[in-house]
């Protein structure tokens, strides 16, 4: 199997619409599919790692939500070896136009992640459950047959490198 790894930064407490891995992970549970390791924090992350590598479980792709964490990037790098990252990223625009700050945000992001097979797929509050819905669509496909272009459908870049 060709298990996921979710990160989402931010608060457990009620439903946010933003928190579009844990719609994600609702969805598979729901069909069940697991384990689905989670973490919302680097320390999470690197006690959640910890724990498959001594199962000798290794995730086959990161699905990052990049809501919140940005700070948390260097930290879960360190982790994915050559895994590849599908990047949820929050719109915070209108008319699918990105502000200069919302680009470099997002470049940012992307050149942490250098070397990454990496696709951005954007999400905002209206459509967060039906991008949560298509992901875990990708995502069952994935499992199946580990194929990461089965995400490119949802993504409106595509990056196998970037120049550093």
């Amino acid at each position: 199997m060709h298990m996921p790894f979710f990160i989402e930064a931010g608060d457990n407490g009620a439903a946010n619409p933003f928190q579009i891995c844990r719609k994600v992970m609702a969805s598979l549970l729901g069909q069940r599919i697991f384990p689905l390791p989670f973490a919302s924090s680097a320390r999470e992350a690197q006690q959640v790692h910890s724990s498959l590598k001594i199962r000798h479980i290794k995730p086959a792709v990161f699905v990052i939500n990049t809501y919140l964490a940005e700070p948390l990037l260097d930290d879960v790098e360190k982790l994915m070896g050559g895994c590849p990252v599908l990047l949820l990223r929050r719109a915070t625009h209108t008319h699918n136009l990105m502000r200069k700050k919302d680009m470099l945000t997002t470049t940012l992001v992307l050149k942490k992640l250098n070397g990454h097979q990496t696709m951005l797929c954007p999400y905002d509050g209206q459509s967060s459950t039906l991008v949560a819905e298509q992901v875990k669509e990708c995502l069952l496909k994935f499992i199946q047959d580990g194929d990461f272009w089965h995400f490119a459908r949802l993504s409106v870049l595509s990056i196998s490198t970037l120049d550093p």
